[in-house]
């Protein structure tokens, strides 16, 4: 983290990232808070959250074949940032059935996809023997805001409501993307060089 400068901007990216894993338990409470949708609906999120992760899987792999894993990880933090948009979005329409609300589940199949390209991309630029190190310290700054602020998290959404929240963990998703223009495209390094 100390000398890897490329390295640094990644980890803040996964840090901004791991905001992203507060909202997970407040996006059940918010549709059956708001859309009066029971514990019923917990199978079909799930399934939906699953068959999301496997159809992002096909074309974010299939993108980092032919483009590099930076260009899908700044694809995915784009898209991450409207399912929260997408959840307030339904949570307010009175025009929009609740089954709808299932598409954000399918969203969130985009997240263990998301680590699984932060962890690629850490694997292309680390060396070989760094890899642990590099792995761990990534994982360490994808984990550090749920587990320090998933508590504070829910009793802000007690405290004012889901829409400021749900904003803020956008713009920290949203943060994550644009510096993620900042990160070095490995493919374009010359051997050896880190």
């Amino acid at each position: 983290f100390k000398t890897d400068r490329n390295f640094r901007r990644l980890a803040i990216i996964a840090a901004l990232f791991g905001m992203y894993l507060t909202l997970f338990p407040h996006y059940q409470r918010l549709g059956r808070d708001r859309l009066d949708l029971g514990l019923s609906a917990l199978i079909p999120w799930l399934l939906a959250q699953n068959i999301g992760a496997a159809l992002f899987s096909i074309p974010t792999g299939w993108i980092a074949d032919r483009f590099g894993n930076r260009l899908v990880i700044q694809l995915i933090l784009l898209v991450l940032c409207i399912a929260p948009a997408l959840a307030l979005f339904l949570s307010w329409s009175d025009d929009v059935r609740p089954a709808w609300f299932i598409v954000v589940f399918g969203l969130l199949g985009l997240t263990p996809v998301a680590m699984r390209f932060l962890n690629n991309y850490t694997l292309e630029i680390a060396s070989h023997g760094e890899h642990p190190h590099y792995l761990s310290t990534l994982a360490f700054a994808i984990a550090a805001p749920p587990i320090l602020l998933s508590p504070l998290i829910g009793a802000l959404i007690d405290w004012v409501g889901f829409e400021l929240i749900f904003a803020i963990v956008i713009g920290c998703v949203f943060s994550g993307w644009l510096m993620a223009f900042t990160l070095v495209e490995p493919r374009k390094l010359s051997s050896g060089a880190k």
